[in-house]
């Protein structure tokens, strides 16, 4: 959810963080984990996906002993994020550049606050950052 997913699907359940990093890893090799996220802020994501199909096609390539974490919870989950308004052009703001970042808050997709005048601010980037925000 951090990252802004719309959509997902449950693929796997493994007991711990390794394995589910095994998996990961696996997968990489055949998905891209990439998100353009100008794109995901701008909330032009691709709903023409089936994502149950998706989960299957997936599934073939893992390997047996990958399997056998198989998710049985085959639900699409949707997501839903509080927004106002999505900016039509995507400019990030930094605190690196920008000491006093003002505006009117539109919105939030996961990790990215959505400012007035088309800004976005990547909050993880910012992790050990003081801010202070006034309302």
């Amino acid at each position: 959810m951090d990252q802004g997913a719309s959509a997902a699907v449950k693929l796997c359940e493994t007991p711990n963080r390794h394995i589910a990093g095994l998996v990961e890893q696996h997968l990489s090799q055949h998905f891209s984990d990439k998100t353009v996220w100008k794109k995901m802020v701008m909330n032009q994501v691709n709903e023409t996906i089936d994502l149950a199909e998706f989960r299957q096609n997936a599934l073939g390539y893992l390997t047996p002993g990958m399997l056998r974490f198989e998710s049985e919870d085959k639900r699409v989950y949707t997501f839903n994020y509080p927004v106002i308004h999505y900016p039509d052009a995507a400019q990030t703001v930094s605190f690196d550049k920008i000491l006093d970042i003002e505006g009117v808050l539109e919105g939030i997709k996961g990790q990215y606050l959505l400012l007035d005048g088309n800004r976005v601010l990547n909050i993880r980037r910012h992790s050990g950052y003081e801010m202070v925000m006034d309302y």
